[in-house]
């Protein structure tokens, strides 16, 4: 594990010496490690065509191509590799296509890939590549599973995967669970576009599901016009938020946030004169 001093070493083979493939794999290894790709891809190229590296070699530099971003030449020379790969080799090398296409937003060739991913080595970021492309591809059913695998972290992976669960399940009609999913990214100190949205469609569902949930809207609208006063949305969560007052009942929070309402048009007047005469 001292590279440093097995670096010092292996430099001093001569390009004559027999040795000296073996030495320039293991320089080329170090310097992958240490990110120095452009000293690695040198080395790597040198061995495409040396026994017992040749194998390994275009490995390494697709790897290298991949950490810096390169997923047009990932993709070209995926695929090569992937089938004349096993073991490891092969499901490291599936889950770098699979992101590639996923970078290239190329979904159907994403979900290709990742399927072929072991189950048991399918993480959070493996979840998402997953989930998201079926989402993408109007897959909301499938989506959903691999969606809700990447949430729970307070991250804005989580935020991410949860606004689009939250859509998901609002496709399918599942209006509680999709409420619970926007609840979840509409968390502060991530995406601010995506917990503003997130927060929206929260409290529009709270007030749709009606019920006992008249009190939770009140909230969740509160807390939406309290975070993002100049949204311009301000003037619909307003109209929510007095009919959630009216609907829970509570006559004199309803009269208050209608007589705070500039301009009112005549659906908001008429609201007013029913929530006056309920108060009186």
């Amino acid at each position: 594990g001292d590279y440093s001093a097995s670096l010092e070493h292996f430099q001093r083979i001569s390009r004559q010496s027999d040795y000296y493939p073996h030495a320039l794999y293991y320089i080329s290894y170090i310097a992958y490690v240490n990110e120095e790709f452009d000293a690695a891809t040198d080395g790597f190229k040198q061995l495409v065509d040396v026994e017992p590296y040749r194998g390994l070699a275009p490995f390494y530099l697709i790897q290298i191509e991949y950490r810096r971003g390169n997923y047009d030449y990932v993709v070209e020379s995926g695929e090569q590799l992937v089938n004349a790969a096993n073991g490891e080799v092969y499901d490291d090398l599936v889950r770098v296509m699979a992101e590639a296409y996923f970078a290239k937003r190329d979904y159907s060739q994403a979900i290709r890939y990742i399927k072929q991913y072991p189950k048991e080595k399918m993480g959070r970021q493996e979840n998402y590549i997953k989930g998201y492309s079926l989402y993408r591809m109007a897959r909301y059913r499938d989506a959903v599973e691999p969606l809700k695998r990447v949430c729970g972290a307070e991250d804005d992976l989580t935020q991410n995967a949860s606004y689009h669960l939250g859509d998901s399940y609002l496709r399918l009609g599942d209006k509680p669970h999709a409420a619970d999913a926007f609840a979840m990214a509409s968390v502060d100190g991530f995406n601010g576009d995506i917990a503003q949205d997130a927060l929206l469609n929260y409290g529009r569902l709270k007030y749709e599901l009606g019920g006992g949930m008249f009190n939770e809207a009140v909230n969740v609208l509160q807390e939406y016009l309290r975070r993002y006063p100049h949204s311009t949305y301000c003037s619909e969560v307003k109209e929510l938020l007095i009919a959630s007052y009216y609907n829970s009942k509570n006559y004199d929070a309803a009269y208050a946030a209608i007589k705070e309402i500039p301009n009112p048009d005549r659906d908001v007047k008429e609201a007013l004169q029913r929530v006056t005469l309920f108060r009186a």
